[in-house]
């Protein structure tokens, strides 16, 4: 077995990075559905603002604009991060939630800033710095769980999620 060095690690985030948020690049996934827009910024641009503004749980506030907002701010932070700023110390996560309603402008302004933090991210990544420092990589992991983790919550919360149906027993 060999040891994982830098480069092939920041292959592997970038890899399931991308996945999370641009959705699979052809050939099979590691958690998304196959379909190319299946990540988060895909599974996002096909809402109206109307529809991103809707619960997806009932007796929960958040919606799809709630989670966008959400994942925009704590990708903001992790930018901040790496380059070298504390940046969770004052962080308001209850406050990354609050957009729960949109019109269509701040819908669209939402879309872009999400996807210009998640490429952001994505290029801190090819920078050996990120790889020399235990925080920044658990960091860079951790984003990797918390977008898969809210991509899941997204799908299913907007019926996007098919559970095949049970075989019939004999």
């Amino acid at each position: 077995m060999g040891i994982v060095n830098a480069e092939l690690l920041s292959q592997g985030v970038a890899l399931l990075l991308d996945e999370a948020f641009a959705g699979p690049s052809g050939g099979g996934s590691w958690f998304t559905d196959e379909d190319p827009d299946s990540g988060i910024l895909g599974t996002l641009k096909n809402l109206s603002a109307a529809e991103a503004s809707i619960p997806l749980t009932a007796g929960d506030a958040a919606t799809a604009a709630s989670h966008a907002s959400h994942l925009r701010y704590a990708l903001s932070l992790a930018n901040r991060a790496m380059k070298g700023e504390n940046p969770y110390r004052d962080a308001d996560w209850k406050g990354s939630w609050a957009a729960t309603a949109v019109s269509e402008t701040m819908w669209k302004e939402l879309q872009d800033s999400l996807r210009l933090e998640f490429e952001t991210l994505k290029a801190a990544i090819s920078d050996p710095v990120v790889w020399s420092s235990d925080k920044r990589v658990f960091g860079m992991i951790g984003n990797i769980a918390h977008a898969a983790w809210h991509l899941g919550a997204l799908r299913q919360g907007l019926g996007l999620v098919e559970t095949p149906a049970p075989k019939e027993k004999r």
